[in-house]
């Protein structure tokens, strides 16, 4: 069941109960005419036997009875016409807040679907926003790897040369130790 529904049988629900209460009241004043009608006749019954004797109080009392009934029916039909005012006011009023109502859902759900369609573009824009720092980081990762294995090589380059200048330097040393040792011996030889 939906809420509009809901609310439609609500107010029925009221319009309904206002209407009993009216008929209930209706009928309660239909049995107090009857019995004011029957009391009616019952006392014309009872002034025919002395209708010569009190021919004018008769006429009098008839006179306020009927004004009576005539007050009565007209309080009757005032209040019928009471309640129907009031159940037409409770009909409009439920229709007043339904039409809010659906109003409300309606701008509910408008505000919604902009939640998601934002939600949505964010989501959007953060993925971007990471693909784009993913491709940054990628790219520097790669020239950075670039740039290790260029220093790599120079380094390795350079070690190399050092080790040539090491051998090249050893073979020297070698050669003046040798030489050194010639000399050396030579004066021995000379010597002896």
């Amino acid at each position: 069941m939906t809420t509009d529904q809901a609310s439609s049988r609500s107010g029925d629900g009221e319009g309904v109960d206002a209407l009993q209460a009216a008929q209930v009241e209706n009928r309660d004043l239909m049995r107090t005419v009857a019995a004011l009608r029957e009391e009616l006749e019952a006392l014309a019954r009872d002034k025919n036997d002395a209708v010569q004797r009190t021919l004018a109080a008769s006429r009098d009392e008839i006179a306020q009875l009927q004004s009576t009934v005539t007050a009565l029916r007209d309080g009757l039909d005032e209040l019928r016409h009471d309640k129907d005012v009031a159940v037409q006011g409770a009909v409009a009023a439920n229709r007043d807040e339904i039409v809010q109502l659906r109003e409300t859902a309606a701008s509910l759900r408008t505000a919604l679907e902009d939640l998601r369609h934002d939600k949505e573009r964010s989501v959007q824009a953060a993925r971007a926003g990471a693909q784009d720092e993913i491709r940054q980081l990628t790219e520097t990762v790669s020239a950075l790897r670039e740039r290790l294995e260029t220093e790599r090589a120079g380094y390795q380059d350079k070690l190399q040369e050092r080790e040539r200048e090491v051998r090249d330097e050893l073979a020297q040393l070698h050669q003046t130790v040798a030489a050194l040792r010639e000399r050396l011996e030579e004066r021995h030889g000379n010597e002896g």
